[in-house]
């Protein structure tokens, strides 16, 4: 009985003890906390959002065109010489075999005749993973032709070693760090995108999204003090700085975006939902510019 009841006092203990940490913890992190739980809500609600309850549009593709990943089974010939102006590159033709790995061709094996030349120069080894484009049409035969490289192992491994960086460098900071990092990029998908394509002005659409990325971002990092209030106020001041230095010179030069590739496909969306295009290329400047606004803010911090 002795022996029960001293396992139970020390297990009371323990849970006490942990219970206690688990406050703790709470305690200290509550501003980390609450800022995660905010914004997590806010993606939430932008994501699950129907925005087409304000602005419907929908493009109706008539091109018979897909693009596919497929893997090079092998390269069957090559008639090729090297470019006089770049001996790094080929010129020339491949006749390739290629497996399909995704779409409705999904396992076929097809041929590719990959013509190499100084404007479309993608050149290909066995097993290799390219991006297939599929044209076809209802009453001809399909056509396929290689269109880049598949790009995305490359690009994941790039995601992966620089979130381990920062998490190597920063610990429980580059962690916060990587929170901000990716809580910006959600939110520019999953609101500001969607925004601006539903017509709401691109400008106060973009300033909305640095504030809200740089308030969870600091606050992540910093939480809530006076030198994050001075740091987000610098990042701001930044951005608005290279937002009107970029507004007079694109008066001087005379800057529209309207001469842009997808300037016919943006002015058909402008007329079906109120999409300015004229202030696309302010809104896409600003939130670029969100780097230097907080290099801006790096420097007042030193200098402080």
């Amino acid at each position: 009985m002795k022996e029960t009841e001293r396992k139970d006092k020390t297990t009371g203990k323990t849970d006490e003890k942990a219970g206690g940490h688990l406050v703790l913890f709470v305690r200290r992190n509550a501003v980390y906390i609450a800022v995660f739980l905010i914004g997590a809500a806010f993606l939430l609600a932008a994501g699950s959002f129907d925005w087409d309850r304000i602005n419907s549009y929908t493009m109706y593709n008539n091109d018979s065109r897909t693009f596919v990943r497929g893997r090079v089974v092998s390269v069957d010939n090559e008639r090729l010489e090297t470019d006089p102006y770049d001996h790094s590159r080929y010129l020339g033709e491949q006749e390739l075999t290629v497996l399909i790995l995704d779409g409705e061709q999904k396992g076929d094996k097809v041929s590719i005749d990959n013509y190499l030349s100084q404007t479309h120069n993608i050149y290909v080894n066995a097993n290799q993973k390219i991006i297939v484009c599929a044209d076809m049409p209802e009453e001809a035969a399909p056509y396929y032709t290689v269109f880049n490289y598949d790009r995305c192992l490359p690009l994941g491994i790039l995601v992966v070693v620089f979130a381990a960086v920062m998490l190597f460098v920063g610990k429980g900071k580059g962690l916060r760090a990587l929170a901000g990092v990716v809580f910006t990029l959600l939110l520019v998908v999953l609101f500001m995108v969607q925004a601006i394509y539903h017509g709401f002005p691109p400008v106060i659409v973009s300033i909305l999204t640095i504030l809200t990325g740089t308030a969870v971002s600091l606050l992540l990092l910093n939480g809530c003090s006076r030198r994050t209030a001075v740091s987000a106020l610098s990042t701001v001041l930044g951005v608005a700085v290279t937002g009107i230095i970029f507004y007079i010179s694109s008066k001087l030069l005379h800057l529209t975006g309207f001469n842009s590739d997808n300037a016919e496909e943006l002015l058909v969306i402008q007329g079906a939902t109120g999409l300015s295009v004229r202030s696309l290329l302010i809104a896409g400047v600003l939130v670029s510019s969100l780097g230097a606004g907080c290099v801006f803010a790096k420097s007042r911090k030193n200098k402080q």
